[in-house]
């Protein structure tokens, strides 16, 4: 009899920390806009209504698409969200591009998207550096970490309009 309680409060625990780990959500910062929305969500939306959902004008914006720039000064890091444009006026890509003089940060960077895009996704193509995953939905995603650990990126992207 006490081998099942044991068994069974064991099973009980066991579950409990499980279910603990999968509430435990992505948390970086960057993938989301102010109002909390994953950036990936905004693909194919009109790009108009980008000055709607970001927070204060992009730091450029050109024929390509809008640049929006945030600075974490803890780790001397500069984040690029791009949004580029197809030609019918609608969101095509959403990029996160993280730029650092620290050559450790990145690193934990690249680890933290690694785990969450192949916990969404799946283990992904490529190499260790350089992956990428196509999404039921049809959308590429990129992860690539540059070979002097100098810069991030993590692209989302539609099919292309052929």
């Amino acid at each position: 009899m006490r081998r099942l309680w044991v068994s069974l409060i064991s099973g009980v625990l066991v579950g409990v920390g499980c279910a603990r780990q999968n509430r435990v959500s992505f948390q970086e910062r960057v993938f989301f806009t102010h109002e909390g929305l994953p950036r990936p969500r905004l693909l194919g939306l009109s790009a108009d209504t980008l000055p709607k959902i970001e927070e204060g004008a992009p730091y450029y914006r050109d024929e390509l698409g809008y640049v929006y720039r945030l600075t974490e000064q803890a780790d001397s890091l500069e984040v690029w969200i791009e949004y580029y444009i197809g030609s019918g006026g609608e969101i095509r890509t959403v990029s996160f591009t993280y730029e650092t003089p620290k050559f450790r940060v990145l690193t934990k960077r690249y680890q933290d998207w690694r785990s969450f895009l192949r916990g969404v996704y799946g283990m992904s193509q490529g190499h260790v550096g350089h992956e990428v995953w196509q999404t039921a939905e049809g959308q590429r995603v990129r992860l690539v970490l540059s070979p002097e650990r100098r810069y991030l990126q993590v692209s989302f992207s539609l099919p292309s309009q052929e």
